[in-house]
């Protein structure tokens, strides 16, 4: 293994790997089987006493620095961390993998943790929970962890998850161009990084019936002074079900922007919920909302030091089922910033 190196997970264009072109096929992982041994070098058990692995093993299988790496008819089973843990911030990344047919279950932290490298594609993933995991990250996980990390151009597909779809990064990462497609999970949390590039979900179904959380989490942006700030960051969710018992569509108390929902349908107790946005485009979406809902669409516009821009939201041929209050709600802040006509259009909401 190559000595620790930040650059390499900050080269666009990096190919200096421990490995290449290297295929994993027909293997079962289980993070509570090591060699027949019940316990470790100390004598410690290796699983507590619901079976859940209890070892310094923290995941499964772990692929860092490596490119060209085929996964196929993998299981990886009881990880006490994550069942795939694909490119590592201070090595090197996950490099235009091909992982098919991989199933995960009862993993303590997540299903899939993509966390650097550059045009991998996953596909037939089934993600789940199992009697004792809780994948209480995200079953599948895209999450560039340090400044100018590369982690880009993911495809995802064809994925049955227990839990969340989650691509976050801090906002100096370069995390950017990832496809999700015809998934079906829990619910999903999204943010943008500062780089150019967006995030698509389409055609994917979410169902939620514990009422705790919203379908689409927002963790937003740093600091945005300009409209030059926000680039092209679009995250797109184009013809996505959301059905059950979710608190709100979309939710974020910090600042969201270039967020598109397009022919989407949601179930939730109330509506969308966002502060501090910019360009937001709701079209041909419908809401079924509960009994007590308050709104199906509140826009909060105030001061931030952080947030100077704001603005550019338009909801356009969308129905709202429901006994609700206020269809829009807008809502001006302590010193909102200066707002026109343009900056919140509704039509065609009934």
């Amino acid at each position: 293994t190559k000595p620790a190196d930040r650059e390499r997970t900050r080269d666009p264009e990096n190919t200096d790997w421990d490995v290449s072109d290297l295929s994993i096929r027909n293997l079962t992982i289980d993070g509570n089987w090591f060699g027949g041994y019940p316990t470790d070098k100390t004598g410690a058990p290796l699983s507590d006493e619901n079976g859940q692995n209890n070892s310094d093993c923290g995941a499964c299988l772990r692929i860092v620095n490596a490119g060209h790496v085929t996964v196929e008819n993998v299981q990886a089973l009881n990880a006490r961390h994550d069942g795939l843990y694909a490119g590592f911030d201070l090595n090197g990344g996950f490099d235009y993998g091909q992982v098919q047919n991989l199933r995960t279950e009862n993993c303590a932290r997540t299903g899939v943790a993509q966390i650097a490298g550059r045009g991998s594609t996953f596909q037939q993933l089934d993600l789940r929970h199992g009697d004792e995991g809780t994948m209480s990250v995200a079953a599948f996980d895209i999450e560039a962890n340090l400044p100018e990390i590369v982690n880009k151009g993911h495809i995802i597909e064809d994925v049955y998850a227990e839990g969340a779809l989650k691509n976050v990064c801090r906002a100096d990462a370069r995390q950017y161009d990832v496809l999700f497609r015809d998934c079906r999970a829990t619910y999903c949390v999204v943010d943008q990084s500062s780089t150019a590039g967006g995030t698509l979900f389409v055609n994917c179904a979410f169902e939620y019936e514990e009422g705790e959380r919203p379908a689409i989490g927002m963790n937003g942006y740093g600091s945005i002074d300009t409209e030059d700030d926000f680039g092209e960051r679009m995250i797109w969710f184009i013809h996505c079900t959301f059905s059950g018992n979710y608190t709100h569509p979309v939710w974020s108390r910090v600042a969201v922007g270039q967020l598109v929902l397009y022919g989407c349908r949601f179930e939730a107790e109330n509506g969308i919920r966002l502060t501090y946005p910019y360009e937001i485009v709701v079209k041909n979406t419908e809401f079924r909302l509960g009994a007590s809902a308050e709104y199906a669409l509140r826009i909060v516009f105030a001061f931030s030091k952080k947030v100077r821009v704001q603005g550019k939201v338009r909801v356009l041929d969308c129905l709202v089922d429901g006994d609700v209050e206020n269809i829009v709600q807008f809502v001006k802040g302590h010193r909102p910033p200066a707002l026109s006509n343009r900056d919140l259009i509704v039509e065609s909401v009934r």
